[in-house]
C-alpha cells in the first residue's frame, strides 16, 4: 500500500488523529510520519528515545544490564537489546517507549491457528471477568449470572484439557 500523503512510498505506519471528536486514520511512509531514515520498530524506537537525551541518562544513571553488560548509552546508539534480562535492567525507561508504541504492557496480537487454544482460553475468561464486574457494578444481575456461567463452562473446558 502506497503513502497516503506522497503516494510514492510504502506504507508501514498507520496514524489515527482525533480533532473533535473525530478519528481519521491514516497509512504514511517513515519519512511522512516523521521518523528517522531506519525502517520499522527500531526507526520508532529512536524517534521517540531521542539519542542524545538516553546516553545523558545512561552516563548520569549508570545504568546496565548485569546479565550481558549492555549500557543504557549504547541501547540508545543502536536501539538494540542485547539479552532478555536488559527489559529489567532498563524497565524505568523502557515502559514508558513501549506504552507509546503498543496499547499495553502485554501483546495482544493475533494467536496461531495450531497451538492457541489455552491463550484464546485465557483471553476468552479475562474478558469474560472484565464484562462480570461491568454488569455487577452497573447492577445487570442477570447478565452477570448469564456471564458467570460462561466463565464456569470455560473453566470446566481448561480443567478438562489439563
Amino acid at each position: 500500500m502506497l503513502c497516503e500523503n506522497c503516494r510514492e512510498r510504502e506504507a508501514g505506519i498507520r496514524v489515527t488523529r482525533i480533532a473533535e471528536g473525530n478519528a481519521r486514520t491514516v497509512d504514511l511512509c517513515a519519512v511522512c510520519a516523521g521518523l528517522p531514515a531506519t525502517s520499522g520498530m527500531l526507526g520508532l524506537l529512536a524517534g521517540m528515545l531521542g539519542a542524545a537525551a538516553a546516553d545523558e541518562y545512561g552516563a548520569e544513571h549508570g545504568l546496565r544490564c548485569e546479565a550481558c553488560g549492555l549500557s543504557f548509552a549504547a541501547f540508545a546508539q543502536t536501539q538494540l537489546l542485547g539479552c532478555a534480562q536488559c527489559y529489567r535492567a532498563f524497565a524505568e525507561r523502557l515502559e514508558p517507549l513501549l506504552a507509546q508504541i503498543q496499547a499495553g504492557r502485554s501483546h495482544s496480537g493475533k494467536i496461531p491457528a495450531r497451538g492457541g487454544l489455552r491463550l484464546r482460553r485465557s483471553r476468552d475468561a479475562a474478558r469474560l471477568r472484565a464484562q462480570l464486574d461491568a454488569a455487577v457494578a452497573n447492577e445487570h444481575y442477570e447478565r452477570a449470572a448469564a456471564l458467570r456461567d460462561r466463565l464456569r463452562l470455560l473453566d470446566l473446558q481448561q480443567r478438562s484439557e489439563a
